[in-house]
């Protein structure tokens, strides 16, 4: 491993333990709210997301079919016709 110059080492180590404290200084809530965006922020998210959809539709697809209502009691795709 190289030698660096004994100045970057020091701005080395200072900027890591800036980056410590500043982690030991960090709300709980903000430490959730960044592990919830890093995981909505991952392609398994979108997938889990588009087959809950599929899955919604197609069950008030069925429950259209057996009941005269929607499995929610409301009309199925009532909003989407609106929006």
């Amino acid at each position: 491993m190289p030698e660096f110059p004994r100045h970057v080492e020091e701005t080395v180590q200072a900027l890591a333990d800036i980056h410590r404290e500043h982690h030991s200084k960090t709300p709980r809530i903000e430490k959730f709210v960044a592990k919830t965006a890093a995981y909505m922020a991952q392609p398994r998210f979108l997938l889990v997301v588009t087959i809950g959809f599929a899955f919604w539709i197609m069950l008030n697809l069925v429950s259209q079919s057996w009941f005269p209502v929607s499995f929610s009691g409301l009309p199925s795709f009532g909003g989407l016709i609106i929006a």
